[in-house]
């Protein structure tokens, strides 16, 4: 089984993540047969961090009960994503509690140590306290990041990765935890065969020539998105752009030994609130998160083999604005989404706005499930209707974002159910179901008593709205 390790660097990268998760749940097929997502972060309470770990919990749960077979219709949560780390993340050691000056044992330095030490960072980066992350800093980061190669963690990973598997990077460029992670994490990687593992005095880490020889990607992302002036923090949106530059030179340099190297940025950024971490480091989804999310994919698909140079690629739209939506979008990205996302928007906004009435009316497709009282199965409450909620929010935070990505009329009008696609016309049908939630129940009706038996209730439902989204698509939508 071929897998896709991705790394998520810090908030950024926790927040693409879910971004990734949200569009394997609509369908998005990956080459790969499984992504295994790892967290690095040492802002271990950082709400981005929690609420991707959350919503990839709820994507297992439901997908737990799902078959994928040849002849499986359902494209909804197809691709496995693997838990490898507990909670998907690689621990930092010692960077919680502590301040960096006591990190690097400052006070335990002989005289030139300790002058170099004081020289190359500053009295507020030596009392900087780790546990909410490296607030902007990447000369504190790089330090502690390169130890990780040392953890447990890291020997888990290097037991798991097996010859022909790929990995993807994903990090900001004007932070403090991505812009420093990157490269000390591909220096790693690419070096594995030089260093010893923390158990084996002189050993090698396991399947270090795979690793080292491995395909490697990776998403650098720059400043997308401002924050508030505050006094009291230690991260300054003034900064990002000598950051990134100071980065971006950096990369220039040294960065030869990646195979794909994907560049994102914007010039419409929202305003964020200044929070230096924590539970409320909680950012809105944003469109390029999504867009990040589709170069894993594009990775993916289109690299297999080493480069014999770094191949570099950029993301472009048709059409520029401050609210975009699928038309704009090339159509390379429009194939990749358009439809798996519309399907599974028709699922959410029925499961939202149809589905108690269906099962009051006791409509023929709810007679089965009803009978086992399946609706109200905990899998239905708290996985189903939790991953629902989740998605919808981050549709429509995408939506209040600077730039905005609104491809979905999401205000509900059980009149109107397949005029949900902006830009996309309706086609019509003449007769006075053409367009409300009563064409989707008779479609739901009609496809369930064909369906064989011996397939589960989860998968049933799952199957079900897959075929009916598809064919309600084909008849009422022109994508």
């Amino acid at each position: 089984m071929s897998k896709l390790y991705v790394f998520g660097i810090g908030g950024t990268g926790s927040r693409v993540i879910k971004s990734l998760t949200m569009l394997l749940a609509s369908g998005v097929r990956m080459k790969s047969d499984a992504i295994v997502p790892i967290i690095i972060d040492p802002d271990v309470a950082a709400a981005d961090l929690t609420r991707t770990v959350d919503l990839m919990h709820t994507y297992n749960n439901i997908r737990e009960k799902l078959t994928f077979t040849t002849d499986a219709q359902c494209g909804f949560f197809r691709t496995e994503v693997q838990e490898l780390l507990p909670g998907f993340r690689m621990d930092l050691e010692n960077t919680q509690n502590q301040l960096f000056k006591d990190y690097i044992q400052l006070n335990t330095m002989d005289r030139a140590n300790y002058a170099l030490a004081k020289m190359l960072f500053s009295d507020d980066n030596l009392n900087a306290d780790m546990e909410v992350g490296f607030k902007g800093n990447p000369n504190i980061g790089s330090v502690v990041l390169n130890r990780f190669a040392q953890s447990p963690q890291f020997l888990k990973f290097a037991s798991d990765f097996q010859k022909n598997d790929k990995i993807f990077i994903i990090s900001s460029i004007f932070g403090g935890t991505g812009a420093s992670g990157f490269p000390v994490l591909l220096k790693n990687l690419r070096t594995l065969q030089t260093q010893s593992t923390l158990q084996t005095q002189g050993g090698v880490f396991p399947n270090a020539k795979d690793i080292q020889d491995s395909v490697i990607g990776a998403i650098t992302i720059l400043p997308y998105f401002g924050i508030e002036p505050n006094g009291e923090s230690a991260i300054d949106e003034a900064t990002f752009i000598s950051k990134t530059k100071a980065a971006l030179s950096y990369y220039n340099q040294n960065m030869s030994a990646i195979d794909a190297l994907y560049y994102l940025g914007d010039n419409i950024l929202s305003k964020y609130e200044n929070n230096e971490g924590g539970e409320f480091q909680k950012n809105d989804a944003h469109l390029l998160e999504l867009i990040a999310a589709l170069a894993i994919v594009n990775f993916d698909e289109d690299f297999d083999e080493r480069s014999l140079k770094t191949i570099y690629r950029e993301f472009g739209v048709k059409q520029s604005g401050e609210n975009l939506i699928f038309p704009d979008l090339c159509d390379a990205t429009y194939d990749i989404i358009v439809r798996a996302m519309t399907r599974f928007t028709l699922l959410c906004k029925f499961f939202n706005e149809q589905l108690s009435d269906s099962i009051r009316q006791k409509l023929p497709w709810t007679v089965r499930f009803n009978e086992k009282k399946w609706f109200a199965d905990r899998y239905v409450k708290s996985y189903i209707n939790k991953f629902v909620a989740e998605y919808m929010i981050w549709l429509n935070e995408m939506g209040k974002n600077r730039r905005g990505f609104v491809p979905f009329e999401l205000e509900e009008n059980k009149n109107a159910v397949f005029n949900l696609v902006k830009g996309c016309e309706t086609k019509k049908v003449l007769f006075h179901v053409d367009s409300n939630y009563a064409l989707f129940d008779g479609y739901l009706n009609k496809r369930e008593k064909k369906f064989k038996e011996g397939l589960s209730l989860e998968q049933r439902f799952m199957e079900l709205f897959a075929v009916v989204t598809d064919e309600l698509i084909n008849d009422k939508i022109r994508l």
